[in-house]
């Protein structure tokens, strides 16, 4: 994958972990393979708003991932947050 807003999903990410040894795919959980916080999803999607250039609410992305998947948010992966962004902002 090598779409706008999953470039800018791996920027905010290197933003947020800084020097890390995580091997990042669309297949990457958030949550459950990066070790986010609460507090680093915030930062993640307030960076990634900025890399986007879109507003994001970050309470609707959360139900909206964990009820159109089907499972619990922790187990959101990269790929996923694409195509909500994809979804609600249009394909850039």
């Amino acid at each position: 994958m090598s779409s706008f807003y999953y470039n800018g999903i791996k920027m905010a990410i290197d933003h947020i972990l800084g020097n890390h040894d995580f091997q990042i795919s669309p297949q990457t959980r958030i949550i459950e393979d990066l070790g986010f916080e609460s507090i680093d999803f915030v930062d993640f999607v307030f960076m990634l708003e900025r890399k986007a250039n879109v507003s994001i609410d970050i309470n609707h992305l959360s139900v909206e991932l964990s009820k159109s998947h089907g499972r619990r948010f922790q187990d959101v992966t990269i790929s996923d947050i694409e195509k909500y962004l994809e979804d609600n902002f249009g394909k850039k």
